[in-house]
């Protein structure tokens, strides 16, 4: 795939004699990869302002986000080069290159020696010459792959050999490409490890889109999955590892990844059943449209070759009941790298006697995992082999015992064939029946793709007041009128 990197220009660039040429030619081909900042007195006004805060935060974000293809607008004069150099280390931190173009020599050669990997380069006409004899510079680009390789069996772990490291401190200095940069405030932590701001050089404004994840076990085989998976370009609602960090030491530290926000689908899923929670609750039109979003981030995921494996509602954050992001991408199988974790609840029934440290995954149990999430978001919540009178839902899943059929309720649904989870179902759409019964009593799931057609048409049902949107319908539909013709 093409590289690509961020062309910086200050007021004096920008005034130069041929910039408007430039401009137009880089704007027009779209093959060069390269995206264009512009100062703006109106930028410049709102940075003076009460909203100066959020404008410059805006500016610092919208810089280093250069794979999402931005035209972007940054201020004049001082806040520019601010701007500027906050985006230097955001390319750095991305393993994007960065050029600036700058009509002054003076800064020109403070930019030479404060980043030396720069390109720093000014205006001869609409053409694009060197400051300095070594060039533009050894920008950081680098080709990214497009995909994972297949693997036949798992690289052996080695974080049970591996000691756990101390909680990092605040304010922690980052080495090499990210030097000048600390660690910021702790913003979340886990069984594999915590997860910090990172502040921008110089200031103590954090990074709006980055932070760095440190592991509790820093072990070699993690360093060299992490490191494949910088190899692959950022997926869109993932929180996906950017680059390697160390510290000013040298010592591997953790890796930079994109910053997410938002309720989990657990959560979401609580406060569906939740009446306290009914201003921020969704209906069942909101959570087919949000199951449709799942399965296309989990298919996207699919198609650089990884799985995600730890399939769950706490590893899906939502945003205002659309945007959606899957986290611990870390944890993701890529190659014959395996995914350590998982829910007993989302397990393919062939995977709850397995080491799932030694165990690689198929797309047939990813295909079940997703399967079981979909149903929950569809049944407001309810596990697929819950069971009335049965035994645990993890034994029922060893068993297979789906108290569902397509075309009718039977007495083991929980609360009985008239109660409110038999009218759930009766409100789904037919096709989603029929696809969950072929799941989770043929253990045949449809592949992860297939559910997204059959949640579009189900979501058109429940706008045009076919079937039921609320949470807890007061009528079921009668399922044995929707039973196939006999032949």
């Amino acid at each position: 795939m093409p590289t690509r990197d961020l062309l910086l220009v200050d007021d004096t660039a920008l005034a130069a004699p041929g910039f408007v040429d430039l401009a137009r030619r880089e704007h027009d081909d779209t093959a060069s990869g390269r995206f264009l900042v512009l100062p703006s007195p109106a930028f410049a006004r709102a940075a003076r302002g009460p909203a100066g805060r959020k404008a410059l935060d805006d500016l610092a974000r919208g810089l280093v986000d250069a794979r999402r293809g931005r035209v972007l607008v940054a201020a004049t004069r001082p806040e520019a080069r601010s701007g500027i150099e906050a985006a230097v280390h955001g390319a750095a931190a991305r393993q994007v290159g960065a050029t600036v173009l700058t009509q002054d020599a003076a800064w020109a050669q403070e930019l030479h020696r404060t980043f030396p990997a720069l390109g720093v380069g000014r205006l001869d006409g609409s053409v694009v010459t060197p400051w300095f004899s070594d060039g533009l510079g050894a920008v950081t680009v680098r080709e990214l792959e497009t995909a994972f390789a297949p693997a036949s069996c798992a690289v052996p772990s080695d974080d049970a050999t591996t000691p756990e490291r101390a909680q990092p401190s605040p304010r922690l200095a980052l080495g090499e490409e990210h030097s000048g940069s600390r660690l910021g405030r702790l913003i979340g932590q886990g069984g594999e490890g915590w997860v910090f701001e990172v502040l921008l050089p110089g200031m103590a404004r954090p990074f709006a889109d980055l932070v760095c994840k440190v592991p509790r076990r820093p072990s070699q085989v993690r360093l060299r999955k992490l490191a494949r998976m910088c190899a692959v370009p950022a997926i869109e609602g993932v929180s996906w590892p950017s680059a390697l960090v160390v510290d000013a030491q040298g010592e591997w530290l953790g890796f930079m990844m994109s910053k997410a926000s938002g309720r989990s689908v657990a959560r979401v899923l609580s406060d569906v059943n939740d009446p306290a929670a009914s201003a921020t609750a969704f209906d069942r039109l909101d959570l087919a449209v949000l199951a449709a979003k799942v399965v296309d981030r989990v298919a996207a995921v699919h198609a650089v070759g990884a799985l995600v494996g730890d399939v769950q509602p706490k590893n899906v954050l939502v945003v205002r009941k659309r945007q959606v992001t899957l986290i611990d991408a870390d944890s993701f199988q890529v190659e014959g790298f395996a995914c350590p974790v998982g829910v007993v609840d989302y397990l393919h029934p062939e995977l709850l006697d397995r080491n799932l440290r030694t165990t690689l995954r198929t797309s047939a149990h990813e295909a079940f995992a997703v399967a079981v999430l979909v149903f929950n978001l569809v049944m407001c919540g309810w596990h697929p082999y819950a069971h009335k009178g049965g035994a645990t839902p993890l034994e029922n899943q060893r068993k297979r015992l789906f108290p569902y059929r397509a075309h009718r309720v039977r007495a083991e649904v929980p609360g009985g064939e008239h109660g409110v989870v038999a009218r759930l179902w009766s409100h789904l759409a037919p096709e989603l029946r029929a696809a969950f019964e072929a799941s989770f009593e043929a253990l045949a799931p449809p592949p992860v793709p297939e559910w997204r057609p059959m949640l579009d048409r189900y979501a058109k049902s429940l706008r045009a007041r076919e079937l039921s949107k609320q949470v807890r319908p007061q009528l079921s539909r009668n399922l044995w009128l929707e039973r196939p013709p006999a032949r």
